[in-house]
């Protein structure tokens, strides 16, 4: 996954945490990755975001 902590908070994931992650996958040749995980302050894509244990960072 990746995401852009220029734009969005650093998230702070930790053991056992419930985490929903929304953004666009893209597959490349290591397996794909999740990115636009973060709102798009130019518009070209659908906003995303992570919730951890209930609170939203985007």
């Amino acid at each position: 996954m990746e995401h852009n902590i220029s734009i969005a908070p650093r998230v702070p994931v930790a053991l056992d945490d419930h985490v929903i992650v929304h953004g666009e996958y893209v597959w490349n040749a290591q397996g794909g990755l999740i990115h636009f995980t973060h709102h798009d302050p130019q518009g070209t894509h659908e906003g995303g975001y992570i919730q951890d244990n209930g609170k939203t960072y985007d």
